[in-house]
């Protein structure tokens, strides 16, 4: 039996989307350690080719490898959990210790919210047509999905305004398994925002938080929540002009 062409060209457009997401979790945590390349793969016992090639997209990054990295980060101070930087769920990676980084100069730390998780090279800026069909393939393969455009500050360093960002909605108890993700939450109001999800003490609630601390007090926590639906992001465009 033949398979259909036209599928296997959208898997293998899926297949792509993941490496390159996986690429850009990877530079992210590389530039969150102050680690050169050569430098970065010399901790994870990697070869200097490998991290190469895994931050260019040219080839994924492998579990055995995210374990490798993971396990040298928290050496350097930098909690990091494999599942997401297979995958992006759960906890982003945060600096645990900063007297165990490689560069000491913490104040550099500030640089990272210029730097995107998911940045791309300016040689090769997304057009609005790429995004559209890349929207259309997302929403075909998740037809239950929320989408949202990033207007303001609040969830830097990780996303920027005029990010786009997408995920696979769950509803009811499923909404648990996304504990500690960076969401796109659907208020009872059917409003939409983007926060970092804990499951509260109250029943079928949920506290949402902003991770830009600059950003707190302007947007503070939102306790015992109760939610339509939520869905983990697991894409972002950038930039997106609005």
């Amino acid at each position: 039996m033949k398979k259909n062409p036209k599928f296997i060209k959208e898997k293998n457009a899926i297949l792509l989307m993941e490496i390159h997401e996986r690429a850009n979790r990877l530079r992210y945590l590389r530039k969150l350690s102050h680690l050169s390349m050569k430098e970065f793969a010399r901790h994870c016992n990697l070869g200097l080719t490998t991290i190469n090639y895994w931050e260019q997209g040219y080839s994924s990054v492998t579990e055995r490898g995210a374990q490798k990295v993971c396990k040298a980060m928290r050496e350097e101070g930098i909690e990091c959990t494999v599942i997401w930087l297979m995958t992006g769920y759960g906890e982003p990676p945060k600096v645990t210790d900063s007297s165990k980084l490689s560069k000491l100069n913490y104040k550099n730390l500030e640089s990272l919210s210029r730097i995107s998780i998911n940045e791309k090279k300016s040689d090769y800026p997304m057009e609005n047509s790429e995004i559209n069909a890349e929207l259309a393939l997302f929403k075909k393969n998740y037809p239950e999905h929320l989408i949202y455009l990033i207007d303001n500050e609040s969830m830097k360093p990780l996303f920027a305004p005029g990010d786009l960002v997408a995920g696979k909605k769950l509803t009811d108890k499923n909404m648990e398994l996304a504990n500690g993700a960076d969401c796109i939450v659907e208020l009872e109001g059917k409003e939409l925002l983007i926060r970092r999800v804990k499951i509260a003490h109250a029943v079928n609630s949920y506290d949402l938080y902003v991770i830009n601390s600059d950003a707190s007090l302007e947007f503070p926590p939102l306790r015992n929540i109760k939610l339509l639906s939520l869905a983990p992001i697991i894409r972002v465009w950038k930039p997106v002009k609005f």
